[in-house]
């Protein structure tokens, strides 16, 4: 395996070369030097296979139009939020291994909450996925964009 690739869950491999995406490798990476204890005295940091798993995850969906942040939670998590327009959607990987997925359309206090799902499967992260971004038309703009350029 060359250095471009990651075995993602279920065995499917996918090769990025974008340079936007080391930058959230190494968020997600900075992640093995947080210590119990990170959030005011509480906090767990997340295990090396949540870490893992968080990265695979991000490469598995990662998309250009989105913008995304990565946050421990204080369980022990790792939350990626990805940014579309208005659209948050947070894929939490927990401790446990579970995905939970989340949906919010706003900013501040004027937001919606969309969907909300604790076990989630990749099928259903996909599933929200591709439907946001056929709500908001961004495989037209995205094609559009690239042609005129």
């Amino acid at each position: 395996m060359d250095n471009n690739e990651y075995i993602v869950p279920f065995s499917i491999i996918k090769s990025y070369t974008q340079d936007w995406d080391n930058e959230i490798d190494l968020k997600i990476q900075a992640l093995y030097n947080l210590k119990d204890g990170w959030d005011f005295g509480g906090g767990l940091a997340p295990s090396k296979q949540v870490i893992e798993n968080s990265l695979m995850l991000f490469h598995y969906f990662e998309k250009p139009y989105f913008e995304y942040g990565i946050t421990p939670t204080s369980t022990g998590g790792v939350k990626i939020t990805c940014k579309l327009e208005n659209n948050f959607l947070d894929i939490t990987i927990n401790l446990d291994l579970t995905i939970d997925l989340t949906h919010e359309i706003g900013i501040g206090e004027d937001y919606d909450t969309v969907y909300d799902q604790r076990g989630v499967d990749l099928l259903e992260i996909e599933s929200q996925i591709n439907e946001l971004i056929k709500e908001c038309h961004i495989s037209e703009r995205y094609t559009l964009t690239n042609i005129i350029i």
